[in-house]
């Protein structure tokens, strides 16, 4: 009677489907010896953020923590300032961290993921008192800008504002003190994704910041890795964890477990 139960378990157990991370394992990606990430974030709610604890919290994080335990990896997570981020993947300090638009000189010390953890929907936010129509980039000459330091807006709006004669930049350490330097006006302008923007301003109770009608652009944020170690066999691998995230709905849970609804319209709809 024993043995025939243990021979109806063992075919039991013959049958059962392969384990969640038998799904990334690829006979043309050799296996990779990855068993722990230290990775860095920064404050960008809802995406990433600081809870109460001092933990790392958001949509994102929770995405990064789903994509190690499907892959079977440890994982920290650490909110950090943004320009000390890029230094500490530069110098391999940190192995990943999330999330950075694409550019050559990034790419020149990071690998990126070919899947974007988010895509950046990147609003113009102004004072009320102040509003003024925009409908190309050049109607933001002369204004004073907001931007975090190391902060990626578009290429041509970058290279305007690095030759120094197309609006002026006032560099700031967080978002949210960018808004409130526009709520004081000493800046004209704040350029941020409008999920971060909504979640700021609402925390902030600022009505007098609107969003301009027109976006600047939308981007493809995406988490990267140090070129300090390599990662060639473990990014296809959370390529498609990340992927199987957006599919099977997991994203969509956290995105509208962490998304303020109902956020403010831009101000042609008002």
């Amino acid at each position: 009677m024993v043995r025939a139960a243990m021979v109806a378990v063992i075919l039991a157990l013959s049958v059962q489907p392969a384990l969640a991370s038998d799904r990334y394992r690829f006979a043309a990606v050799p296996p990779h010896h990855v068993s722990h990430l230290s990775c860095g974030t920064n404050e960008f709610p809802p995406f990433t953020y600081a809870d109460a604890k001092g933990n790392a919290a958001g949509i994102e994080v929770e995405v990064m923590e789903e994509v190690a335990r499907r892959l079977g990896l440890s994982i920290d997570i650490t909110i950090l300032p943004w320009p000390r981020m890029l230094s500490m993947m530069r110098s391999g300090e940190l192995d990943c961290m999330f999330a950075a638009f694409h550019t050559e000189e990034r790419a020149s010390y990071m690998q990126f993921t070919q899947i974007p953890i988010h895509v950046s929907r990147l609003a113009i936010y102004t004072h009320r008192a102040g509003a003024f129509p925009l409908t190309r980039l050049e109607d933001l000459r002369g204004r004073r800008i907001g931007l975090i330091r190391d902060f990626q807006t578009v290429p041509a709006l970058d290279d305007a504002l690095a030759r120094g004669d197309f609006a002026e930049v006032i560099l700031g350490t967080s978002f949210r003190q960018m808004f409130d330097q526009l709520a004081a006006r000493r800046i004209d302008v704040v350029i941020v994704n409008h999920h971060v923007a909504e979640n700021i301003l609402s925390e902030m109770g600022a009505h007098e910041i609107i969003e301009l009608p027109h976006a600047l652009s939308s981007n493809s944020a995406f988490v990267t890795f140090t070129r300090q170690r390599s990662f060639d066999t473990l990014i296809p691998k959370i390529n498609y964890a990340l992927f199987e995230i957006i599919a099977d709905g997991t994203y969509a849970r956290l995105f509208a477990a962490h998304i303020i609804q109902g956020v403010a319209p831009p101000l042609e709809e008002r």
